[in-house]
């Protein structure tokens, strides 16, 4: 996140999108990965903008495979 965030250049804008409870990284969890940390330094800032998706749009298969594995 840092390496992306770090290299935008003057005048540009960049999205991230990501679900933190998505971690294929046994070091990192929901709650500590660089999603979490990178929403948490920058919320509040004023070039900043944050949303947070509720509803999943996936299929029932691609739901139950996020969960068990």
């Amino acid at each position: 996140m840092r390496k992306l965030a770090s290299r935008l250049g003057k005048g540009s804008k960049m999205v991230f999108s990501g679900d933190p409870y998505q971690i294929d990284n046994s070091r990192c969890s929901k709650t500590r990965n660089g999603l979490v940390y990178f929403i948490s330094k920058f919320k509040g800032q004023s070039n900043y903008g944050h949303i947070t998706i509720k509803d999943i749009e996936r299929s029932r298969g691609a739901e139950q495979s996020a969960r068990l594995l």
